[in-house]
């Protein structure tokens, strides 16, 4: 900062946005922060390097989303996750849509959610988000193709008055060992 107060103002802006520039750099590069299994970040431009990674979507900037499984039951692939409104006011959220790409290169787009214990059949689903707690929501993929190991990436829509893209999450490791989902979600 010493050689802005020596430098001309014309000298010392250039630099000062060169600054930023370089610091807005290492923020989207940086690693992001990982907690077990799940990971939440807000940043959109940072490189996955192939790990589990959540994007939220910009009409939800008080939301936070962590996944918790990705099981294959049948031929469907049912991704549990937690969304908690860290804002002031209790709100909902309808859940609808999907475009899901796996490592094989296929698309899916036929999806159904559902909250708590449900199922994950409904094409809509609305949730209600109290603050500060975290509510399990299920999303069952339909079709997903025997062969895949991992969905690349997945997108997850919301709407009330139009259609939103909630989240993004990519990179989801596919546990085809265990089906852990139980009788309810046959």
């Amino acid at each position: 900062m010493l050689i802005m107060a020596l430098a001309t103002p014309v000298q010392a802006d250039a630099q000062f946005k060169k600054f930023l520039k370089d610091l807005g750099k290492e923020l989207l590069t940086a690693p992001a922060t990982t907690d077990g299994s799940s990971t939440t970040t807000t940043s959109k431009r940072s490189r996955d390097n192939g790990r589990l990674k959540v994007t939220m979507g910009d009409d939800y900037p008080d939301i936070s989303m962590k996944v918790k499984s990705c099981t294959a039951v049948g031929d469907d692939v049912i991704i549990v996750f937690t969304v908690t409104n860290n804002g002031e006011k209790e709100s909902n959220v309808r859940f609808e849509g999907t475009d899901t790409f796996d490592d094989e290169g296929n698309n899916y787009k036929k999806v159904g959610y559902s909250a708590g214990n449900g199922n994950g059949t409904e094409d809509r689903y609305v949730v209600n988000l109290p603050t500060d707690v975290p509510v399990k929501v299920k999303m069952r993929i339909k079709g997903v193709a025997e062969e895949a190991s991992i969905l690349k990436v997945v997108k997850i829509g919301s709407g009330t008055y139009g259609y939103f893209l909630f989240a993004t999450i990519r990179n989801v490791p596919i546990n085809r060992e265990a089906e852990e989902m139980g009788d309810d979600d046959e």
